[in-house]
Formats: C-alpha cells, sequence, structure tokens
C-alpha cells in the first residue's frame, strides 16, 4: 500500500513537472546527476522494486495461510511479526541500501546527454537498472507461481471437505466460497502476468536501447499498464468477494451511502 501510494504520488509529481517544462519550452539537456536528483525519480526508484516485493509477500501470506490454518489464526501476533514486520523490515532495508548505492555511482555522471524529461532509467547506470528490473520480474513472477501453488491447495481443501462432508449445508457453502475465491486468484494471477510480469519482461529484454523511439514507448507503456495492475485487482477482489466489497463501502463516508443504498451493508 505504501509503494503503491509513493507510486501515485510520484506520477502526479511527474505529470506536473513534465508538464510544466513542456508549456515553457524547456529543452535543456540532463546529465544522470540532474535526472537522479529529479523529486519523481527518487520516488520511483524506491516504489518500484518495493510494488513487485509486495506482491510476492502478499501470495507468501496466502501461501502460508493454507499451510498452517491454525497456526496462521491462533498465532495471529507471532505471525506478523516473522512474517510481515521482520520481511518488510528487510526488503525495505535491502531495497534503500541498494538505491543508495545506484545514487551514488549516478552521481559522478555529469554529461548531459539525456532527454530534459529526465525519464527514470535515465537515472540509474545500466547496470543498476537492469539489476532492479530483474529484482522486479524475479518477485513478480514468484508471487504468479506462489498464487498457482494456493490454487493447488485450495482446490485439495475442497476435495476433502466434499469427500469428508459430503451433502451438508456447511460443506456446500465452503464449497461455494472456495470457488469463488479460486476464480478471484486466478483473474488476479492473470491480470499480474499481464499488467505487470510482461512490461516489465520487456523493459529487461530491450534495455540496451535507451535513447530510441521503441525504448520511449516501452517505458511509458509499462508504467501506465504496472500501475494499473493493483487497481484491475483490486476490482477484481471487489466484484468476486462480497465481503470485500461490503468493507469497502463501509468504509465509505456516511455521506455516500445515499448513492448507493442497496450496495451498503447493514
Amino acid at each position: 500500500m505504501v509503494a503503491n501510494g509513493l507510486t501515485g504520488a510520484a506520477l502526479v509529481i511527474a505529470g506536473v513537472g513534465r508538464l510544466a517544462m513542456f508549456y515553457s519550452n524547456y529543452s535543456e539537456r540532463a546529465s544522470r546527476r540532474k535526472c537522479m536528483l529529479m523529486p519523481w525519480n527518487i520516488l520511483f526508484s524506491w516504489a518500484e522494486p518495493m510494488q513487485a516485493v509486495s506482491l510476492f509477500m502478499v501470495s507468501l501470506d496466502r501461501l502460508i495461510a493454507l499451510s498452517f490454518p491454525l497456526a496462521y489464526f491462533k498465532k495471529n501476533g507471532f505471525i506478523e511479526i516473522t512474517e510481515c514486520i521482520l520481511p518488510i523490515c528487510f526488503w525495505t532495508g535491502s531495497v534503500t541500501l541498494l538505491v543508495m548505492v545506484s545514487w551514488y555511482f549516478s552521481w559522478q555522471d555529469t554529461k548531459p546527454i539525456f532527454d530534459p524529461f529526465c525519464w527514470t532509467p535515465d537515472s540509474q547506470l545500466p547496470f543498476f537498472r537492469q539489476f532492479f528490473l530483474l529484482v522486479v520480474i524475479t518477485a513478480s513472477i514468484g508471487s504468479v507461481l506462489l498464487y498457482i501453488a494456493v490454487y493447488a491447495m485450495t482446490r485439495e481443501s475442497v476435495r476433502r471437505a466434499r469427500n469428508t462432508q459430503m451433502g451438508s449445508k456447511a460443506a456446500d457453502a465452503f464449497e461455494r466460497r472456495q470457488r469463488k475465491l479460486t476464480r478471484t486468484m486466478n483473474i488476479s494471477c492473470v491480470v499480474t502476468m499481464i499488467f505487470y510480469v510482461t512490461p516489465m519482461c520487456v523493459r529487461f529484454f530491450i534495455g540496451g536501447t535507451i535513447g530510441t523511439t521503441v525504448n520511449d514507448f516501452v517505458t511509458v507503456y509499462s508504467g501506465i499498464s504496472c500501475n494499473f495492475n493493483p487497481l484491475a485487482i483490486l476490482a477484481a477482489l471487489f466484484i468476486m468477494q462480497e465481503d470485500v466489497k461490503g468493507a469497502v463501502l463501509s468504509s465509505l463516508p456516511h455521506c455516500l451511502h445515499r448513492l448507493i443504498p442497496s450496495a451498503v451493508p447493514n
């Protein structure tokens, strides 16, 4: 959530800054140091890899919840520390350290050869640019693979429930919920592959074409697509999962309840 929020803030700042450059006819070439110091690139360089790591951690959380359901809910405080707080601190610290190292090397490059708009790839040396893309690709593909494992485990739990409580209303209700959850997971998996993994892989494989029209197009497209990914996943959850939909609607300000009276839970 923090990574997505910072990415959104970076997009707004980048849009305002680049529009100001465009309308003021600013055309002075920028150095890598200058691009690195642009506020949107400072945010992008940290938030982009953290988005992928967050996807991986969410998938890992679902896998642990299905693998050890009793321990997961009984020892919730311990799980929060070992699975959430410690990994978040580790990954946040690791990404921050790598970003600072890349900034150190970018600071040495003062040749004004880059676009005035200071695209994010221009703010990093090729090695760090490819390395961060590799981190993003690995984490996002890992999240999809964990989705597949969770899907298989969910199917197995449905099969066991059907065999042990065949014909009971509780078993039928459980099976319906699990089928709906499975469909939601499949949609989330496909959305992540289309809107996140694929654009990042394309960016990685054309990394040697910086400064070309193809690279500029892929950079813009991947930025739009990857930031559309969390919205698409949220839409899938909102449509497919009634409990998530009810929780979101109930959190809206009371003045908005009149606009959607039939959808807001009592």
